[in-house]
């Protein structure tokens, strides 16, 4: 078996390349519509929101555990995953398809506004759960990992572990 470890948040760098995507599309939407912005709003609040809480609930589950334990694994599960990826298929079809029934009832510009809106949603969801990732690693001094066991070719377990990293006080 061999176990394969990831940082959990990611590095700044990343992070500020999805904050300048957010402020180039808030940029472009000072050029358009009310209506758009309007649109905008509501999709971007309708995807930031349950998506970052459903996130943070889900870790604040594991923190304590991973507190106290170091790592927490459960077996991976592979007809949930198939669930999920024949889920997420059929949303991104249904991602692609929509725009061809909404052309005749939106214009483009506010069929735009709405896929801009849970683009930026979701951009700023990953933000703000790394940001939290980031004081909740600083707050307890040390990192998450996400881990995955291999068995061959397959994930037998997933998970993650969290290791406390010793700091001096002139860097603090």
């Amino acid at each position: 078996m061999s176990k394969e470890i990831i940082r959990l948040a990611h590095k700044s760098g990343s992070m500020v390349y999805w904050f300048c995507l957010l402020l180039a599309s808030l940029l472009f939407l000072t050029f358009t519509g009310f209506g758009i912005i309007a649109l905008w709003s509501v999709f971007f609040v309708l995807t930031l929101i349950p998506s970052f809480l459903f996130r943070t609930r889900d870790f604040a589950k594991l923190a304590k555990r991973l507190l106290g334990e170091g790592e927490v694994l459960k077996p991976y599960d592979y007809a949930k995953q198939t669930k999920t990826l024949l889920t997420l298929l059929f949303l991104g079809v249904l991602a692609l398809i929509a725009p061809l029934f909404l052309t005749q009832v939106l214009s483009v510009k506010l069929w735009f506004g709405t896929l801009l809106g849970v683009i930026n949603g979701w951009l700023a969801q990953q933000l703000l759960f790394n940001l939290y990732l980031m004081v909740w690693e600083r707050k307890h001094k040390g990192f998450v990992y996400k881990v995955n066991i291999w068995k061959g070719s397959k994930v037998v377990q997933t998970g993650f572990t969290f290791t406390r990293v010793l700091r001096d006080a002139k860097n603090d």
